[in-house]
C-alpha cells in the first residue's frame, strides 16, 4: 500500500533493511517514523490469524508522525472492512476512479522539525527567560549606588524611569537573541524559515515580556538574591512543562493541559507556528497574550516602585 502514488505523494518512502536499524534511524531523529511489517504478516492474513504492523515515530516530528498513523491507520480500517465483506460473502465491487477533483501532493520536507531545529527555539526562549535578570539588576543597581539618590530628587516618575531602563534591557536582550539566531541557523544549519518579520516581533515581544517579569519580581522580593533564587527555580518549571527538554505529549495529559499557562508555551508555539504552518491565530494569541502580561508586570511593578521610592 505504501507503493500507491498519492501516498508518495505525501510522505518519502525508503526501505530500510532491518527493525534494528529502522530503530535506530526514529531515536536518532533521522526519519519521522518506521513502519515494520513482519515476513509473516501476509502468510498470517491468508491463513485467518491476526497480522500487526507496528509504527514507530519520532518524538520530534510533530506533524509526520500523525501523518503516517492515519496512513496506517487508514489502511487497516480497509484491510479490515474488505476481510469482512469476504468472510460474510458479500460482493466486493470493483470501482473506477474519476478524476473529479485534482489532488496535489503536499511535501512535508522541511515543514517538520529536525532535533537541532527544536532545541534551537526552546532553548533560545529559555535563553530569553534567565534575560529577567537584566530587569532585575537594573532595579538593584539603584538602591547600592548614587543613583538611588539622585532618583529620589529628580523631577519624574517611577514609570518614567522603569521605561528608560527598560528600554536599553530589551534591546540589549533582544540584539542577544537575534545574534544567537543567526548562529544557530548558519553553524547548525537550524531551520528559521517563515515570515522573518514576525520572528522578529515575537522574539521582541518576549524580550518585553522577560524585562517585565524580571524587574517585577525584584519589587515583590525587595532582596537580590531571593529575586534570583526564584527566577533560577521558575526558568527551568516553564522550560520543563512547555517542552523545552522532551515534547509535552510524553509527559502525559496534566502536564500538557498546565504547559498553556507557561509563557516559554506561547513563544514557542508561535515560532513553530511561523516556521512550519498552522493557525495563525496562535500566534496572534501569543503576542497579545504577552503584550497583556508585560503592560500589566510594568504597571505593578511602577505602583511598587514608587511605594519603595517615596
Amino acid at each position: 500500500f505504501l507503493n500507491n502514488e498519492e501516498i508518495k505523494s505525501l510522505i518519502e518512502i525508503k526501505d530500510i533493511k532491518s527493525y534494528e536499524k529502522g530503530k535506530k534511524d526514529v531515536e536518532n531523529g533521522d526519519i519521522a517514523a518506521f513502519i515494520h511489517i513482519p515476513e509473516d504478516f501476509s502468510s498470517n492474513i491468508q491463513s485467518g490469524e491476526k497480522g500487526c504492523i507496528e509504527v514507530l515515530t519520532c518524538e520530534y516530528y510533530l506533524e509526520g508522525e500523525s501523518v503516517v498513523k492515519n496512513i496506517v491507520d487508514g489502511f487497516i480500517n480497509g484491510a479490515n472492512a474488505y476481510d469482512a465483506v469476504y468472510k460474510t460473502g458479500g460482493k466486493i465491487n470493483n470501482y473506477k476512479d474519476y478524476e473529479n477533483i485534482d489532488n496535489e501532493g503536499i511535501s512535508y520536507k522541511g515543514k517538520i522539525p529536525r532535533a537541532i531545529d527544536y532545541y534551537s527555539v526552546t532553548m533560545l526562549v529559555m535563553i530569553m527567560m534567565y534575560g529577567m535578570y537584566y530587569g532585575m539588576y537594573s532595579l538593584v543597581e539603584d538602591k547600592y549606588t548614587n543613583t538611588y539618590t539622585r532618583i529620589k530628587s529628580a523631577p519624574i516618575h517611577g514609570y518614567e524611569i522603569n521605561i528608560g531602563k527598560t528600554i536599553g534591557n530589551v534591546l540589549t536582550l533582544f540584539l542577544q537573541e537575534i545574534l544567537l539566531m543567526i548562529f544557530t541557523k548558519y553553524v547548525y544549519n537550524s531551520n528559521w524559515s517563515g515570515n522573518l518579520l514576525i520572528t522578529i516581533l515575537i522574539l521582541f515581544i518576549f524580550s518585553v515580556f522577560a524585562i517585565s517579569l524580571g524587574m517585577l519580581i525584584y519589587e515583590v522580593f525587595r532582596d537580590y538574591n531571593k529575586a534570583s533564587n526564584f527566577v533560577d527555580l521558575i526558568v527551568p518549571f516553564f522550560t520543563f512543562i512547555s517542552g523545552g527538554y522532551v515534547k509535552v505529549d510524553i509527559l502525559g495529559p496534566f502536564v500538557e493541559k498546565i504547559s498553556k499557562f507557561s509563557p516559554n508555551y506561547l513563544a514557542q508555539n508561535a515560532l513553530f507556528t511561523n516556521i512550519y504552518g498552522g493557525k495563525a491565530s496562535d500566534i496572534y494569541f501569543a503576542i497579545a497574550g504577552l503584550t497583556i502580561m508585560s503592560i500589566v508586570f510594568y504597571a505593578v511593578t511602577s505602583v511598587l516602585g514608587r511605594r519603595s521610592y517615596n
